[in-house]
């Protein structure tokens, strides 16, 4: 079971596994949506993501085992550093760094459950992998410009309109999937931008008041150099 509210990253996950052989495969945007598959799917593994909207990753595991008569190893997906992950460390196999290099993620999966006396066969397929990776990447792109247009779009409304806390976590939602899925790509400097910008519209999002002017513009450059990242070509990321 894969759980990430990231389509790009679940994606990659996705094609990953299938080429290395694994054919029972369920894939959950939300810890919610993951709570609800258990009930007729019972996963070997599952590979979680830490920060999602309303349920987080240490949320969701809590909640599944809970649920689950028999936990199965789960590894987080994160790029949290692993001393901010507030879970239960004893239901953990392990933690994979984001952004991963996704024809690494079987071996660092092998790795993981290795380390756990659990020892997996998975049956790789090179070329299938190559060919399911270069059409999510192919998708990934494409979707840039129109995720540029529409993060513009919603930061002009909420320049002229004023602040509010529905536009920003419009925004924040862009720059949350951006950041956790253009590493995978090796986007670097988008990833980095998006990842600027979602750290000052979590700061903004905490107060309990508008930002102040000097915060607004801070917001105003990260979210100019998100933009820009998304348009500019591939070898310049």
């Amino acid at each position: 079971m894969v759980v990430d509210d990231d389509a790009f990253v679940r994606s990659v996950v996705q094609g990953v596994l299938q080429a290395a052989g694994v054919s029972s495969l369920r894939l959950c945007a939300s810890g919610a949506e993951a709570l609800t598959a258990v009930a007729d799917f019972h996963p070997g593994l599952i590979l979680l993501d830490v920060v999602m909207p309303d349920m987080d990753g240490p949320a969701t595991l809590a909640s599944l085992a809970a649920r689950l008569p028999s936990l199965p190893p789960v590894i987080f997906l994160t790029a949290r550093d692993d001393k901010d992950i507030k879970a239960d460390v004893t239901t953990v196999a392990g933690v994979i760094a984001k952004p991963f290099k996704p024809t690494e993620l079987v071996d660092a999966i092998v790795r993981v459950l290795q380390q756990r006396g659990v020892q997996p066969r998975p049956a790789f397929q090179p070329a299938a992998k190559a060919r399911r990776l270069a059409a999510v990447a192919e998708a990934f792109t494409r979707n840039l410009p129109p995720t540029a247009s529409r993060i513009e779009a919603v930061w002009t409304r909420l320049q002229n309109d004023g602040w509010r806390r529905d536009t920003a976590e419009a925004i924040l939602a862009d720059a949350h999937s951006l950041a956790g899925s253009a590493g995978l790509f090796e986007r670097h400097g988008l990833s980095a931008a998006a990842h600027t910008a979602e750290r000052l519209l979590l700061n903004a999002l905490k107060l309990e008041r508008p930002p102040e002017p000097a915060e607004m513009q801070k917001m105003a450059e990260a979210v100019t150099m998100l933009i820009a990242a998304c348009r500019e070509p591939a070898a310049a990321c």
